[in-house]
């Protein structure tokens, strides 16, 4: 399916709320060029370029925003497809760039977006990835920006804060803090509500989830 315009994303992020994407595509030549146009913009930041016909690249990345597979058959479609469903800590947007229509296919399942490029350009590509990303919303917020939101509310957060929101994340319970930290549990549970309000989350999925997104625990 090819994007509409959905408008202007605001101001170019910086350097620490930049959009974090891996690219996955087949030929060589293909892939170090989409690699050199995302890798030259400052609102993008790539930090992975893998072959379609390697599937352990997923095991290889994390922390990211966007995966961004380009000029996929139906055959590479179909495997690509599988990986990232099957990948719990794939990012929270799947996106394939296409130059021509995928027969049967739609941006359903693992696959947010198919996006139809003309060709491998740097207007086409960053006109795609821009509009995607700014559509996408990460809590309410376009992914674009999420980033910078992120950054934020961790500058928030004092040193213990931060412990005990890593802590919460990797699944430890307010007791279970307080011993391994040596504190009260009242202590424990006093700076857990500081934090959730902090960052605007309140459950315990959701500090994980935020944790993984701003690469403070692993996957």
């Amino acid at each position: 399916m090819s994007i509409s315009s959905i408008g202007p994303v605001g101001r170019t992020p910086s350097a620490e709320s930049r959009v974090r994407v891996v690219v996955i595509a087949d030929p060589l030549a293909d892939r170090e060029k989409l690699s050199a146009i995302i890798g030259a913009s400052p609102r993008f930041l790539l930090v992975g370029s893998y072959s379609i016909a390697n599937p352990g690249w997923v095991e290889s990345v994390d922390n990211i925003d966007i995966v961004v597979g380009y000029a996929m058959d139906d055959d590479a479609f179909d495997a690509f497809h599988d990986v990232v469903r099957q990948a719990a800590h794939i990012p929270s947007l799947v996106v394939v760039l296409n130059p021509e229509q995928l027969s049967g296919q739609s941006g359903g399942g693992a696959i947010d977006a198919i996006a139809e490029i003309a060709e491998l350009s740097e207007p086409e590509v960053l006109h795609s990835l821009t509009e995607v990303s700014a559509a996408h919303r990460v809590g309410g917020i376009p992914l674009s920006d999420a980033r910078a939101e992120d950054r934020n509310k961790l500058d928030q957060l004092t040193n213990r804060e931060r412990e005990i929101l890593i802590l919460t994340a990797e699944g430890l319970s307010i007791k279970e803090i307080a011993l391994r930290i040596n504190r009260s549990y009242g202590t424990i549970a006093s700076h857990r509500n500081a934090l959730m309000d902090k960052v605007r989350i309140h459950d315990k999925v959701g500090l994980a989830r935020f944790a993984i997104r701003n690469g403070l625990i692993d996957p």
